[in-house]
């Protein structure tokens, strides 16, 4: 498949901005009609794409899967603002990463997902995949949109860094906090 993508790509190449049909099966999408319906009737998709965008599309997958996973990085310093004045950084360990995967899904490929986060040298990372779930798990019904919404609010909850009180913060300028220096609702009520 990799080398069939890679006479796509060159084709797209040439002739880059040739738009060709794209559509996709409503049915395909979710198990509501109602909201498959309305992505038919909303006026900006496009049943096409440019033959640049989908050999894009479709070969940085297959890349992603065979070399980009190895750059993934370890972990990133990560600066969290509090009230735009206060700067809290710290070294995060690991990049977290969550991936949901419809296992019905037939526009991209659930064990492609699985795949990659098997590869990826990320340490915290999980990936929920959810039987019968088509592509928009965002609008299937039957409670696997209120699952979805539940399980990516709990990943991000868990990680987030403890609270942190004002009085141990400090400025992101450098100096101290004093009783002189302005709130934000001052500064903006001098505005």
């Amino acid at each position: 498949m990799f080398l069939s993508l890679r006479l796509f790509r060159l084709r797209s190449g040439f002739s880059a901005l040739q738009c060709i049909s794209a559509s996709q099966r409503t049915q395909d999408l979710s198990h509501d009609k109602t909201s498959n319906e309305a992505y038919l009737n909303d006026p900006l998709v496009k049943p096409s794409g440019s033959l640049k965008g989908i050999s894009d599309m479709l070969y940085h997958g297959e890349t992603l899967l065979i070399t980009y996973y190895k750059d993934w990085p370890i972990s990133l310093p990560v600066c969290f603002a509090h009230q735009t004045v206060f700067r809290l950084c710290a070294e995060v360990d690991g990049i977290q990463v969550y991936i949901a995967h419809g296992t019905a899904d037939r526009i991209a490929s659930h064990k492609a997902s699985q795949e990659f986060i098997d590869r990826l040298p990320a340490t915290d990372k999980k990936i929920s995949l959810f039987d019968g779930g088509r592509h928009e798990l965002q609008n299937e019904p039957d409670g696997v949109k209120e699952r979805l919404a539940d399980e990516i609010i709990q990943f991000v909850e868990s990680r987030l860094p403890p609270a942190i009180s004002v009085t141990e913060a400090e400025p992101a300028s450098g100096t101290p906090l004093t009783e002189e220096t302005p709130s934000n609702s001052q500064t903006l009520a001098k505005l």
